[in-house]
């Protein structure tokens, strides 16, 4: 009955009909209610009666209101049990706080908020309240809930900043007298004896970092990036597996969610740490036998974050190459009693590493990593002839590709040597066979041996959005793309005797039937092509019958690249790429060029507006959301 009680409550606040007050305190005195006299799911709905008034009736959370609001919600969250990780109730109770201070804090100016009264300073009254003389599940609980009241008041900060405001409109309680010191229970709590407060303060840190976008614009990330940095120095003597664990989840987040240059500022607390942790998660003993029952599974996925962490980092990387090397991948890949699926990754994460140093050489910063050098090319081309080892091989020779485009500061590989390093029969072999695996191309669902399949069309002209998911098969095929292209850089000409069976198998499955992220590396690797084969063709040395091939590739590199752009949905970071190897090929492509205008005029003709395309390379959730009739974005309003 209550619960139907307040369903009708929250229709009421949707449609802003009376009795709006008396539906608040309804929810209010059902969030009060103690658990255990409670149920879950009512008290839920209650939270949403609370998050839609603050959305729509403003005006309803007077001092008095807010403050028993922020109370019912953080006592919620204090009797969390600590042995259940899915509590449900304490997830909504934490978002309730979060959206009630945004939701309050973009009405502010419409509102007479005291200083004391807004939802962070009621937050942060009631974790000193907590934090005195409480138990562990009662800090921690504290320390989350003063976390999401920061995040609510950087959103709401940050939509203010967005509209012509400053960033001086945030109210910090009036114990605070800067940024740093609100941030500063994060930092005091990860010298707690408990597990469970220090978890709970990184926590804390990983909801402020999923706000970079709003913390950069309101001036605020110079204090998050400092108090993660201590966090980071701290944890690196921590012992606590899930204090790890969730370490590298934060990690995780700032590699993903954070812009590159500033990822590249934290590199000297966030490497060390990171190679510290998976060394830890090492078993004991391990060059020794190990048992066939030991888990390696922490060590695995703390490796893949060192991957990221250099790919993303490329040359920044380069002062923590040697070390990455020589205490962590080195020992995993050559001690025979390691697994070899940790070996494999461990293969992979060496790539991105290496590649920061640049080329190899015998003399200057980079030679301290020759011998890496060797063992990893011998390791990865062994690899590429073992279908279990293939995949993580062209991982490593994907990661290879800026060694070899050149540049002011690099040094030039001469081509025996670059050909030597990647060899172009066993790469080209192995990342056909890789693309021809059924699911390559992430699409959910069935997936065409050759082609986008007939199904799926029909499927979408039913009226449903096409989707794709981060399967393993998608990012080995988008590897195996990468590692073509770096194989097409560094044998030059040579890659052109392999080019017509690679086109084919390119498109149309890679460049109109594949996710974003597999169009964009398919687009790097036909703009390489197409620089070859247009240097090819104005040599002018080759038979007619070589020239008949060089003109069959080229048509076909330029439909295949405006069949990336045209496909359906549209993606504006493909567009735009597109549209850039178009630009370089019509540079560099001199007989061909009618051909490019034409298709660059017909591209022109049926340009597409795109208002919400986020679906970057890398965004980890691929499915392609808005609004859409027969799976086409609406791009007008009302349209």
């Amino acid at each position: 009955l209550k619960e139907e009680i307040l369903r009708s409550c929250f229709e009421a606040l949707a449609e802003e009909r009376s009795p709006q007050t008396v539906s608040l305190e309804v929810a209010i005195r059902e969030v009060g209610l103690p658990r255990q006299s409670a149920d879950e799911r009512t008290q839920s709905q209650a939270i949403r009666v609370l998050t839609a008034a603050a959305k729509r009736c403003p005006q309803l959370f007077g001092a008095e209101a807010r403050r028993s609001c922020v109370h019912a919600l953080c006592g919620l969250c204090l009797s969390a049990d600590s042995s259940d990780d899915s509590d449900l109730l304490n997830d909504a109770a934490l978002d309730g706080i979060s959206t009630l201070a945004e939701a309050l804090g973009v009405a502010a100016p419409l509102l007479q908020q005291e200083q004391d009264s807004t939802v962070l300073a009621l937050c942060w009254a009631f974790a000193n309240a907590a934090g005195v003389g409480s138990v562990e599940v009662q800090q921690a609980g504290a320390i989350r809930c003063l976390a999401a009241a920061m995040v609510g008041t950087f959103r709401a900060a940050g939509k203010h900043v967005s509209h012509g405001g400053n960033a001086s409109s945030i109210r910090l309680p009036h114990q605070i007298t800067s940024a740093h010191d609100m941030l500063m229970p994060f930092t005091v709590a990860m010298s707690n004896a408990s597990a469970v407060v220090r978890c709970a303060a990184l926590d804390g840190l990983i909801a402020l970092v999923e706000q970079e976008s709003s913390l950069n614009e309101i001036q605020i990330w110079a204090p998050v990036e400092d108090a993660i940095r201590k966090c980071l120095v701290s944890v690196a003597q921590d012992a606590d597996a899930t204090v790890q664990n969730t370490v590298v989840r934060m990690v995780r987040s700032i590699v993903f969610e954070v812009k590159t240059e500033r990822v590249q500022i934290l590199l000297g607390c966030i490497v060390p740490a990171m190679v510290s942790l998976a060394q830890k998660a090492v078993p004991a003993g391990f060059a020794s036998a190990v048992s066939s029952e030991t888990d390696w599974t922490a060590t695995e996925d703390r490796l893949k974050v060192v991957a990221s962490i250099a790919e993303l980092a490329g040359p920044s990387f380069f002062p923590h190459a040697v070390e990455t090397a020589t205490s962590l991948l080195h020992p995993l890949l050559f001690t025979p009693a390691v697994p070899l699926a940790v070996k494999l990754v461990a293969l992979q994460a060496l790539g991105p590493v290496l590649a920061s140093a640049g080329a190899p050489t015998l003399n200057g910063p980079g030679s301290a990593l020759l011998p890496f050098w060797k063992d990893g090319m011998r390791t990865a081309a062994e690899a590429l002839q073992s279908g279990e080892a293939r995949a993580h091989s062209l991982g490593f020779y994907a990661t290879l590709a800026t060694i070899f485009r050149g540049g002011q500061d690099s040094v030039a590989l001469l081509q025996d040597e670059a050909m030597a390093m990647v060899p172009l029969d066993l790469v080209a072999s192995a990342a056909l066979t890789t693309l021809s695996v059924r699911g390559a191309t992430g699409e959910v669902g069935s997936d065409c041996e050759k082609t986008w399949c007939a199904g799926a069309a029909t499927a979408i002209l039913q009226g449903g959005a096409r989707s794709w998911v981060r399967t393993q098969a998608h990012e080995d095929a988008r590897n195996a793309l990468l590692a073509l292209r770096t194989c097409a850089l560094s044998n030059g000409q040579s890659f052109l005797k392999v080019m017509p069976q690679i086109l084919p198998v390119l498109a149309p499955r890679f460049t109109v039937a594949a996710s974003p992220p597999i169009r964009l590396a398919s687009l790097a690797l036909l703009e390489v092509m197409g620089k070859m084969v247009g240097t090819a063709a104005d040599s002018g040395n080759g038979s007619a019958e070589e020239s008949v091939i060089l003109q069959n590739l080229s048509v076909g590199i330029i439909r295949a690249v405006a069949g990336t752009m045209t496909a359906e949905p549209r993606s504006a970071p493909v567009c735009h790429q597109g549209r850039h190897v178009l630009s370089s090929l019509r540079a560099s492509c001199g007989k061909w060029m009618a051909l490019v205008e034409h298709v660059v005029k017909g591209l022109e003709a049926d340009k597409h507006h795109h208002h919400d395309d986020h679906d970057s390379e890398d965004d980890d959730d691929l499915r392609v959301h808005g609004h859409r009739v027969n799976g086409f974005r609406i791009a007008k309003k009302g349209g």
